[in-house]
């Protein structure tokens, strides 16, 4: 399959650049958790400020769920305790050789917690689920992370980052979505 009819709404707006030349500029309801930016500069692919704000500290969800949509990696999600109840504060995948990826890039599953402590105070724990058990425990009623992103382009910059981290990850990705 190639790049075009994976990326239809990218490749309309691209009009032959590259995927990766195309400035789209996302803006949410909620505020980044670091920045408390609502507004993104993002290019499909290129990991920049705006991209890390946007996908560590915004929608780390989106990106993990397309993640884990693409290859079938578990949910890699971490709580906090604040105030003595557990609250979701992050998620990323957890890779088959144990190591959880994010925007951020891979790192050692045990590694997370601690470094969540370290930037943001409160106990941490994380924790393996899919999509399906996580919408089930969050009272979603989305069948799909992409149902509740609404744009088919912004699904699209959601799975093209996905692409490029798992590409970039050490593990060798089929084309099909599975790992050799």
């Amino acid at each position: 399959m190639n790049i075009n009819s994976r990326y239809p709404e990218l490749s309309r707006l691209a009009a032959g650049r590259l995927l990766t030349d195309v400035s789209i500029t996302l803006t949410m309801d909620e505020p980044s958790c670091r920045y408390g930016w609502k507004e993104f500069w993002i290019r499909p692919g290129v990991i920049n400020e705006d991209a890390v704000e946007l996908f560590g500290f915004a929608k780390c969800f989106y990106l993990a769920a397309a993640m884990h949509e693409l290859v079938g990696w578990p949910l890699g999600m971490v709580d906090q305790l604040v105030n003595g109840e557990w609250m979701w504060a992050h998620a990323g995948v957890v890779t088959p050789d144990g190591r959880f990826l994010d925007i951020h890039g891979d790192r050692p599953v045990n590694a997370i917690p601690r470094q969540m402590e370290a930037d943001f105070g409160p106990e941490a724990r994380l924790y393996e689920t899919t999509f399906a058990q996580y919408a089930q425990a969050a009272g979603l009623s989305a069948e799909s992370w992409v149902d509740l992103l609404g744009a088919p382009v912004v699904a699209e910059i959601f799975r093209y980052f996905a692409e490029t981290l798992i590409a970039q990850c050490s593990l060798p990705v089929l084309a099909a979505g599975g790992v050799r």
